[in-house]
């Protein structure tokens, strides 16, 4: 991504994740650990009805809280979204 914004001579000042995607982004989560681990941890929840899927889905977002924090986990997120303005 920097290498684009450079060629196109533009100042990437933030870098956002968007989940689920950047074409249908639900959040747009800052690149670091402790938003995404807020946003895994304290905010996403299971929608109600599914109350089979609520052990499931509780352990998928306490290990996407704990993955928020590595750098490599927030890396394999694809779906970025970069805020700049052009030099």
């Amino acid at each position: 991504m920097n290498e684009v914004a450079r060629a196109a001579r533009v100042r990437i000042v933030r870098e956002l994740i968007a989940l689920p995607s950047a074409t249908t982004p639900a959040y747009l989560v800052d690149d670091d650990a402790a938003p995404l681990t807020l946003l895994c941890g304290e905010l996403l929840s299971v929608p109600p009805g599914l109350v089979r899927l609520a052990g499931p889905a509780g352990v998928l977002l306490r290990v996407g809280a704990i993955a928020a924090r590595s750098r490599l986990a927030r890396h394999l997120l694809q779906s970025r979204i970069a805020v700049g303005w052009r030099i």
